[in-house]
């Protein structure tokens, strides 16, 4: 008995001396309670100083304080939140930022790590960032798309920015990435505004997604791309045939102007597709979509005689264009069609 009680005194003292002996090697961690606190004091003045304090501290605890307060609503205290997390030269705060800081389990956490690694890496970020795109949180994905944007370095990608574009993510994410995807005016992105950014032929209509698509795909120059776009003539999904017309025709795409006239002129075309052509035609031909335009107007559906004619009253036509428009506008039956031929030709 006695030796067992020796045996624990014994190990009870080593085990303390053990404690003291890393508590003493071991750095002291800070105490912040009381700027911590202020830091969700009711008064945005208050809270705002302590921002500032805890900054000055310049350690990794504090800007782990700093990064807990980070869904602040108060303008003036965000805005000196955001200074100072962007700010801070700490390099343990750095290191950490950089590395645990973007996959950590709180979305402010990540969103401010991204902001930090691109400030610190610049272009040399992009590869460490953009695997972390397709699936995050918003607010995150908002922060690499905005960084991306920045670099105007789009070379890689285009994969990262399909996926974020897809149907399913937050709209504001999409809308970004489908820009983007513009921006980047390759084949490649403008394959993927068509197969990641629009909704399946058999999913819900959006036609914010479409609108959205389309403003990408008509802003792209590269003559890559207007072939891919051009692949959608002969399609099988209307909506696709339809977005091919009206992206080549602002495109202003001259090798898809004969297929478009076919369109136009197939009785046996739906109507909204015989418009789109039409009206592709008449931007990207010039004189001679003009011509074809004016053409479209004798006999046929009252849909596409009026949308033919608001589409005139929208272009510049030659004085001898504007002579024939005024003399079928004197011919019309419908109000309105004659009031838009009118237009076209100067007489309104």
């Amino acid at each position: 008995m006695l030796k067992s009680l020796v045996a624990s005194a014994v190990v009870a003292a080593c085990t303390i001396g053990g404690i003291v002996a890393v508590r003493q090697a071991s750095p002291a961690y800070p105490d912040y309670g009381a700027i911590n606190a202020r830091l969700y004091d009711p008064s945005p003045a208050a809270r705002k100083e302590a921002v500032t304090e805890m900054f000055q501290k310049a350690d990794l605890p504090a800007t782990r304080a700093l990064l807990s307060v980070a869904r602040e609503n108060d303008p003036v205290v965000l805005g000196n939140l955001d200074f100072a997390l962007l700010s801070t030269r700490d390099k343990s705060s750095l290191d950490w930022l950089t590395t645990e800081g973007l996959t950590y389990p709180e979305r402010w956490t990540r969103y401010y790590a991204v902001r930090t690694l691109w400030k610190q890496q610049g272009r040399e970020a992009l590869p460490r960032l953009l695997p972390l795109l397709a699936e995050n949180y918003w607010q995150v994905q908002i922060a690499i798309l905005d960084v991306l944007a920045e670099s105007e370095d789009f070379s890689q990608a285009t994969d990262a920015l399909g996926a974020a574009a897809s149907p399913g993510k937050n709209w504001e994410v999409r809308a970004r990435a489908i820009r983007l995807l513009g921006r980047t005016n390759s084949a490649s992105a403008a394959r993927a505004l068509l197969d990641k950014a629009l909704p399946s032929a058999t999913g819900p209509p959006d036609p914010e997604a479409d609108r959205a698509v389309e403003e990408a795909l008509s802003s792209m120059t590269d003559p890559e791309s207007l072939k891919v776009v051009a692949e959608g003539l002969g399609s099988s999904d209307l909506s696709r045939k339809l977005l091919a017309a009206k992206v080549l025709g602002r495109a202003k795409s001259a090798e898809s102007i004969a297929k478009l006239k076919e369109f136009g002129t197939d009785a046996a075309a739906p109507t909204p597709l015989r418009i789109a052509a039409i009206r592709a035609v008449l931007l990207a031909g010039g004189e001679d979509g003009a011509a074809y335009a004016i053409k479209a107007l004798n006999g046929g559906e009252a849909a596409i005689r009026l949308e033919t004619a608001y589409a005139l009253a929208e272009t510049a036509l030659s004085p001898a264009q504007k002579e024939e428009v005024k003399v079928l506008a004197g011919k019309e039956t419908d109000w309105r069609v004659k009031q838009a031929l009118q237009i076209a030709a100067g007489e309104r």
